[in-house]
């Protein structure tokens, strides 16, 4: 299987709609890192503990995934790039494909906390990989795999390989 856009999105068990509870104004969105902003709703499930973001990079999406992951630590956060794919593997490992990077943000054991307000999210120790074409990243291990492509004129593995179970 495989998904662009809102196709990448619904991948996950959790997935961003893309709308914002609370936008500052309009053709303002995404403005801050906020608690209870992000709006979601149920993804397809081949991705059980991470969440897809699309067209990261180049549309600036960092406050929404941020704010995601700082509220659900649990789920690991994979921001994909226009051109670029996340080759999902059988051995729960991903493969970087395509000429932009890939973005994964872990809110794992990083320390969160909501202001007195209650929307302003704050959070240390978060890790982030910027992974480009050739790149793996272990799924169930949360770590990368491979940071370069084993051998850069071979290109990627072959794309019959089959998709990963859930």
């Amino acid at each position: 299987m495989a998904g662009t856009s809102a196709g990448a999105a619904v991948m996950s068990r959790v997935m961003i709609t893309g709308d914002e509870n609370r936008p500052l104004a309009k053709d303002e969105n995404w403005q801050t890192i906020e608690a209870e902003n992000v709006v979601t709703s149920q993804g397809l499930g081949f991705l059980d503990a991470a969440v897809v973001d699309q067209h990261f990079v180049r549309r600036r999406r960092h406050n929404r995934l941020i704010s995601l992951v700082l509220e659900r630590p649990d789920l690991l956060g994979i921001a994909i790039d226009e051109s670029t794919a996340a080759w999902v593997k059988p051995d729960r490992t991903f493969e970087v494909v395509g000429d932009g990077p890939v973005l994964v943000v872990d809110a794992t054991g990083a320390k969160t906390a909501r202001d007195s307000a209650g929307y302003g999210l704050r959070g240390s120790d978060l890790r982030l990989h910027v992974l480009r074409a050739g790149a793996r990243y272990d799924l169930a291990r949360r770590r990368v795999a491979r940071l370069s492509p084993p051998d850069s004129s071979t290109g990627p593995t072959s794309p019959r390989e089959p998709c990963a179970p859930r």
